[in-house]
């Protein structure tokens, strides 16, 4: 059974393993947005400074692609464990009791994202009266980004929360369990159809140990 070391980072994402195929893509999008809003600035700039033109579409969609790159980038692409953390109250408690107090509060915390999440979005749908005052794109899919990113970190904190209390149900269970039985074969035996009382039994090596038990049916 596996179990988890000391502390609660030791599956902390590790520079060697590598990211999984939608964090991979989170990513790509994200770095793609951001040199997205570099081109838009330098082509703002030269368009101003060059032409004698000012676009104002440029700094408005820059915002935009920006406040989606954060907001994606840090609910998928940014494993938990570089978001910023409080560890003080985990410092001072014993170990086992420190993981399951961290269990608990991501279970909190990634739970309460999600139940308040259905307000989140209804308060952000409320926008689609509002229009950006360039693109004339609607708010409520301007700040749809926030509701993704409160969805992708309450299921993530629910995840780890559960990675953490099932890695410490798993240690304990090793340091406790006396025995565990690794492999384990099933004999196929005949037996005469008057015999009675024979009970299988895969713990013995042998169906012969209740024989007492056993008679010839008449």
């Amino acid at each position: 059974l596996p179990a988890l070391g000391k502390g609660t980072t030791s599956r902390r994402h590790e520079g060697n393993s590598a990211p999984s195929a939608h964090v991979t893509a989170a990513i790509v999008l994200a770095t793609a947005a951001f040199a997205g809003v570099f081109l838009l600035f330098i082509v703002g700039v030269g368009f101003r400074y060059l032409g004698g033109v000012s676009l104002t579409w440029t700094a408005e969609l820059a915002v935009i692609l920006f406040l989606w790159t954060v907001f994606v980038g840090a609910g998928v692409a940014v494993p938990l464990d570089d978001h910023v953390r409080v560890d003080a109250l985990e410092a001072i408690l014993p170990e086992r009791v420190a993981r399951l107090a961290t269990a608990a509060a991501l279970a909190a915390v990634g739970l309460l994202f999600l139940a308040t999440l259905p307000w989140v979005y209804d308060y952000l749908a409320f926008l689609w009266r509002e229009r950006t005052s360039v693109l004339r794109w609607r708010f409520d899919r301007v700040y749809l980004c926030f509701s993704l990113f409160q969805g992708a970190i309450g299921l993530a904190l629910v995840a780890r929360a559960g990675v953490l209390a099932g890695d410490l149900i798993a240690e304990i269970v090793r340091e406790e369990l006396p025995i565990l039985p690794i492999w384990q074969y099933a004999p196929i035996e005949g037996t005469k159809a008057s015999l009675a009382g024979f009970t299988p039994n895969i713990n013995q090596r042998q169906n012969g140990w209740n024989i007492k038990d056993w008679f010839w049916a008449s």
